[in-house]
């Protein structure tokens, strides 16, 4: 998968966690530093150079719940889920250590438990 988008993983992995987000929330989230305009049109282009370039994943809209999902028919296996489930998948470090975003800072904190209890908590 080549998308060029620098913040695509944040925006994938962001869906992993939460599920069905407006689009207000994501952009707060996810752009809280970028104006509204902009990180609109960025979350928009993705959704779209997610659709042309993965067969199989896109971010869906629900008109009804005016919520955007993760749509997958491939198996996503994702390191937190599993770090979480006690199962360790390669190097355990920091979670999106380039983000800065206070969701995902939160979510780092929240794995230590985790980490601790797998032997791989790093002394910071």
């Amino acid at each position: 998968m080549a998308i060029p988008l620098r913040r695509g993983v944040e925006v994938l992995a962001y869906f992993l966690e939460n599920k069905a987000v407006t689009l207000k929330q994501l952009l707060a989230d996810v752009f809280p530093d970028d104006k509204p305009r902009s990180a609109k049109s960025y979350f928009h282009q993705f959704r779209h150079q997610l659709r042309e370039n993965v067969d199989g994943l896109e971010i869906e809209y629900d008109g009804e719940s005016k919520m955007y999902r993760l749509k997958s028919e491939i198996d996503i296996v994702w390191d937190v889920s599993e770090l979480r489930a006690g199962r360790i998948m390669g190097k355990t470090g920091l979670f999106l250590p380039s983000s800065g975003n206070d969701w995902a800072l939160t979510l780092d904190r929240a794995l230590d438990p985790y980490r601790e209890a797998a032997g791989v908590l790093q002394a910071v």
